[in-house]
């Protein structure tokens, strides 16, 4: 920015002008025409909101007294409404001037030169961040043919210039998910499921309209990965959970149990609900499954985990009577409340009401490994039902056959050991 507002020609233009002072003497008065030239300046100095424009003028006469004035004008960069930016100036110049300078003249001459060299910068100024936004604009526009850019605010600060805006882009169109039994009910297919990211000249496909047997959800599964997205912080809160183990000879008394976190304050939306089905429900088609959790409705906001008690792993850690029972863990980790049988709609509100903590949404946190491609393998014992035990080390690292990554989360480990009174319902 500096070097748009072009110093040299206000020091020039200040030199060609003159400035008639009127002198007092004992036998009368006359009027005597000096010359201005700058001794110091200008100078740029970017402040908080402004650029000060500052210098001094010496007001010189080869046989009558001088003097001198000096000045600072304050200026901005204006937004305008058509996406323009303009130099223009903050108010009046603040003027000091030496006794023989009339103030008033001398403030007029400097305002009157300011003004000048500002109406001479405006264009190349407006031409600088103009041309940026173009720039900027024809490179979007090679990804993007509607791509747009405007500026939304410019911001003058002691270390330059920072502006801001605004990209826009065409219309996204939304993520198609079809997914599909395949190879006669022994897969499921996502073929038909896309999403858009560029453009599509011609495409074929097969298909066949015969039923097929629909696959099972166990054989379907290529993994099993952990429920819990949180990890808590030393004493920081986590979520609230409310873990169900269900009874789906009876779909319907599922039902209770989402009205009432339905009921839930808003102060208290950090509620997952786990619901923990028994072991051999996999086994089952989808559609047998949704219907054994038809109590769920999907139109109720929250955060639902459906999971299977596999190896008795929930049992162990809950040790649930027979039946269905229910289990409240609150943002602290702690089992405050426990139900047996079904569950009545009244009791379970009035417990999430007494007992839920204000606490933040379940987040989705990635699970971060401690190694990464390229590293070397760890020392570390690796088996499997087919192989013998195989150590890893820098001088014989295992195969990839040899390895065997299992990956478990449990919800909480210790979360059932009551911490306080434990109610139940």
């Amino acid at each position: 920015m500096a070097s748009l507002i072009d110093v040299e020609a206000i020091r020039e233009s200040v030199r060609q002008q003159t400035i008639p002072i009127r002198i007092w003497t004992p036998v009368g008065s006359f009027t005597v025409t000096y010359r201005l030239r700058f001794s110091s300046g200008p100078m740029l100095t970017f402040t908080s909101g402004a650029i000060v424009i500052s210098g001094r003028i010496d007001v010189t006469h080869p046989t009558y007294p001088d003097g001198w004035v000096s000045f600072k004008q304050r200026v901005t960069l204006q937004l305008d409404a058509s996406n323009r930016v303009s130099l223009e100036p903050l108010g009046d110049p603040d003027v000091n001037d030496s006794p023989i300078v009339p103030h008033a003249r001398a403030s007029q001459a400097v305002r009157s030169e300011m003004n000048k060299a500002l109406a001479a910068n405006r264009p190349a100024v407006r031409r600088v961040f103009a041309d940026a936004l173009k720039n900027l604009t024809d490179g979007l526009q090679l990804a993007d043919a509607a791509a747009g850019v405007h500026y939304t605010s410019v911001e003058i600060t002691p270390d330059g210039i920072i502006t801001r805006g605004e990209i826009v882009g065409s219309g996204r169109i939304a993520p198609v998910i079809a997914i599909e039994e395949a190879l006669k009910g022994q897969a499921f297919s996502a073929f038909n499921g896309w999403i858009p990211a560029g453009t599509s000249r011609s495409s074929s496909g097969r298909g066949s309209s015969t039923r097929v047997r629909p696959a099972v959800m166990r054989e379907a599964m290529a993994a099993h990965v952990s429920v819990q997205s949180d990890r808590p912080q030393g004493e920081a809160l986590g979520v609230n959970t409310l873990v169900h183990f269900a009874d789906l000879d009876d779909p319907s008394s599922l039902t209770p149990i989402v009205r009432a976190l339905g009921q839930v304050k808003p102060r208290y939306a950090a509620v997952s609900l786990i619901v923990v089905v028994p072991p051999g429900t996999l086994n089952h088609r989808r559609r047998e499954i949704d219907a054994k959790l038809s109590g769920l409705e999907r139109t109720t906001p929250l955060s639902l985990h459906v999971t299977e008690d596999d190896e008795a792993g929930w049992t162990k850690t809950f040790a649930p009577e027979v039946g269905p029972a229910t289990f409240l863990i609150d943002a602290r980790r702690r089992l405050v409340w426990t139900s047996s049988g079904a569950v009545a709609l009244e009791t379970l509100a009035r417990a999430l009401e007494a007992h839920v903590i204000p606490a933040p949404c379940p987040r989705l946190t990635p699970l971060r490994l401690s190694v990464t491609t390229g590293d070397r393998v760890p020392d570390a014992l690796f088996t499997d039902d087919r192989e013998a035990p195989t150590r890893s080390s820098p001088a014989r690292p295992p195969t990839a056959a040899q390895l065997l990554t299992v990956m478990v989360g449990p919800l909480a480990r210790g979360a059932a050991a009551p911490a306080g009174g434990v109610q139940r319902g």
